[in-house]
């Protein structure tokens, strides 16, 4: 994409194909073909789903971070929930920078997110909640249960995110309260 057009035509001038033929290799710069959806499954498992969803299987990313002067840890795992949101706030910390209010003159929207220094240290961040919106795939991520539904008029699902990382067990039916709670909580945040 460039400004947000596709580009019709290579670098090279040859034409763009736009097309869904499997006899078509995905990853030449002539074509935008993908590997198509049973693929795109199998690509992430175990996780449900694949990028376009908000599910884990189109969300959950590693981030691997080396700083040996600071983080004395080699090869450990940490499972503190964080988004993108949260890599300015760190670096901004670890640097000593500071996030302006304004530049020449403009208001500048507050930054979001959470540093993630304490990460550095194995532990926990402070109790939010995370969102995520695409294509009109939404969710609500609440301590360790997890909201999310395929599309703007799709129902609820509900997973524990502790007991089943993998959302093979939509407990939306047995939590309906807690359902309730976490479809209407973008509202409540300030």
């Amino acid at each position: 994409m460039v400004n947000n057009v596709a580009r019709v035509k290579t670098r090279d001038g040859r034409k763009v194909r736009i097309c869904n033929d499997p006899e078509v290799m995905p990853g030449d710069e002539d074509t935008y073909q993908s590997y198509g959806i049973p693929w795109a499954n199998l690509s992430n498992t175990p996780f449900h789903l694949y990028k376009h969803y908000i599910h884990e299987g189109g969300i959950a990313t590693p981030l691997i971070m080396h700083w040996p002067a600071r983080i004395k840890a080699t090869g450990e795992m940490r499972h503190q929930v964080s988004h993108l949101i949260d890599i300015m706030p760190t670096l901004l910390e670890v640097s000593g920078g500071n996030y302006p209010k304004e530049y020449q003159g403009n208001k500048i929207i507050p930054m979001e997110g959470l540093s993630l220094y304490p990460v550095f240290d194995n532990k926990d961040l402070p109790e939010r909640a995370i969102f995520w919106e695409h294509h009109g795939n939404r969710g609500v991520r609440l301590s360790k249960w997890k909201l999310v539904a395929k599309g703007e008029q799709a129902p609820w699902e509900l997973y524990d995110m502790e007991a089943d990382r993998t959302e093979l067990n939509d407990l939306v039916k047995d939590k309906a309260e807690l359902v309730e709670k976490m479809a209407d909580i973008r509202g409540t945040i300030k």
